[in-house]
Parts: structure tokens; C-alpha cells; sequence
């Protein structure tokens, strides 16, 4: 990983064979960021990609072994049980250049990942909501 500060946050570039998710997770706990936004784009594989069943309060799980275009990765960050939690959505395409999207549960960097952390001043928790079945801002 590389980065740089930049104003109003930061411009982070993952490496070949970085684990997203946790690579992002760990940068932004070493800056005690306790809320903001990420975007980000670059090529990945070993995707896996959620959608929400609010029926059965659970997601529903597909992988993508190939390499895959990162399209966009939009995010937020806040803190969940004293810990940074992103919560990132994607969209991916293949060599078909058919898009797939959903919740983003891991990916690994497969040529690059270039992102931009924006962090809030003020700190933004989850709690569970039991009606719905997740873990939603504590707004």
C-alpha cells in the first residue's frame, strides 16, 4: 500500500495481491478515523458480492475468481463494538463487461486499487437493528 494526505483526506493505492477490505480497514484504524466516505476504482479478483434478503434477515453470497474490473467502490466509515467497519458497495465487470453489483464482503487486488478516504470530524457508531436485521447508523 501507498498513500498520500491530501486536503480534506486521503489518496491510497493498494498493491497486487492487497486484501481490500482489510488493507482499507486497517489504514483508516492506524488514523483513528471514526467516519467519512471512500470511492474508489482498479482491477480485482476473488470478489465476493452480497445482496440483502430482508426476509430472512441474512445475504445472499456470490463469488467471482476471475479478474474483474473495478468500476466503483462507494463507502462509508464508522465504528461498530469499538472498531472501524466499512461498509462498501461495488460494481465489477468481467471481460463481457456485464457489471455486477452488491454488498462487498472481500475482494483482492489484482493490478491495482486507487481510493480516496474522506474523513468527518465527529464520530459515527452502528447499533443493531432488529427489525431489519443489520447493524444500521446511529444517527
Amino acid at each position: 500500500m501507498k498513500w498520500k494526505k491530501v486536503e480534506g483526506g486521503y489518496l491510497v493505492r493498494l498493491e497486487r495481491g492487497e486484501d481490500v477490505l482489510g488493507t482499507l480497514t486497517e489504514f483508516v484504524g492506524r488514523r483513528d478515523i471514526k467516519s467519512g466516505t471512500i470511492q474508489g476504482l482498479g482491477a480485482i479478483k476473488d470478489l465476493v458480492l452480497g445482496i440483502f434478503d430482508p426476509e430472512k434477515k441474512e445475504y445472499i453470497k456470490r463469488t467471482f475468481e476471475e479478474d474483474l474490473e473495478l468500476g466503483n467502490l462507494t463507502g462509508n466509515i464508522s465504528i461498530l463494538d469499538g472498531k472501524p467497519l466499512l461498509h462498501c458497495h461495488v460494481t465489477a465487470a468481467g471481460t463481457d463487461l456485464k457489471a455486477y453489483t452488491g454488498h462487498l464482503f472481500s475482494a483482492t487486488v489484482s493490478v491495482t486499487g486507487e481510493f480516496v478516504i474522506t474523513p468527518f470530524a465527529e464520530e459515527i457508531t452502528r447499533a443493531p437493528d432488529e427489525d431489519v436485521g443489520l447493524n444500521l447508523l446511529d444517527l
